[in-house]
């Protein structure tokens, strides 16, 4: 499922919108392959949580494979 709601926890900063927001999913056992690596993760770090983020140009689809990921760092402009 997916929510938004404020980040409570201020050291989240990489999952925290300007706003304060996060879009957020939850995961029960009925998906028991993250659920179980999610339990796993806890167990080895003392967190829960884990950021999944998307590489991806404005207007062009998320990219998929690694020719796609080294022509963008090769190509686009350095900040």
């Amino acid at each position: 499922m997916l929510y938004t709601g404020e980040v409570i926890d201020k050291s989240l900063k990489s999952v925290t919108h300007i706003d304060g927001t996060c879009r957020f999913q939850t995961v029960d056992t009925d998906n028991k392959y993250f659920y179980d690596l999610l339990k796993e993760f806890e167990k080895l770090t003392g967190h829960s949580v884990l950021l999944n983020t998307s590489l991806n140009i404005a207007g062009k689809p998320i990219m998929s494979f690694r020719e796609d990921a080294k022509d963008y760092f090769e190509n686009s402009p350095k900040i």
